[in-house]
């Protein structure tokens, strides 16, 4: 008698979990982290890192090094965004109407991307991206394998757009 009720107890727990997870969705656990490199670069898109530009508009994007054994990203399209280093959430490509702007073939992006004509402004939704609060002109673009830019999924590069102060690359 005893084990029968111990028995209905544990039924009616298990069906009591079944019934939570799916009344709150678990979020998956996090995959591997996503390997390789994202750079900014200029619009010849033959300088790596150069993370000085005197507008908005002459950021462009590519991933690793093109040769052999280079840190690019795994093959697939990727989400992009552009925050201040705090965090503040100034430009995004999800709901630009391509969410998943930045495409890579073999380890390496399938051009060199303008980081301006592919995000709308978080403050009004127009193209491009809001100017940094950050008294430094620093900001941070985001690629990521999903929309919630989890850590794990992520990559990322600084740059400053200081107008009038353009400081060529190191």
């Amino acid at each position: 008698m005893y084990q029968f009720k111990f028995l209905q107890r544990l039924a009616a727990l298990v069906v009591l979990l079944l019934a939570v997870t799916s009344v709150f969705a678990i979020p998956a656990l996090a995959g591997p982290p996503v390997k390789g490199a994202i750079f900014t670069t200029d619009a010849s898109c033959g300088v790596v890192n150069a993370n000085h530009y005197d507008l908005k508009e002459d950021v462009y994007l590519v991933g690793g090094p093109a040769k052999p054994g280079a840190a690019g990203l795994p093959d697939g399209y990727y989400y992009l965004k552009i925050t201040a280093p705090n965090g503040k959430l100034l430009g995004t490509s999800v709901g630009s109407g391509n969410d998943t702007p930045i495409h890579v073939t073999n380890g390496e992006f399938d051009q060199c991307y303008n980081l301006y004509s592919l995000l709308v402004r978080a403050s009004d939704g127009t193209t491009g991206y809001d100017d940094t609060p950050n008294n430094g002109g620093e900001y941070k673009v985001w690629v990521s394998n999903e929309s919630s830019f989890r850590n794990n999924s992520t990559k990322t590069d600084n740059f400053q757009v200081t107008p009038g102060e353009v400081i060529g690359p190191f």
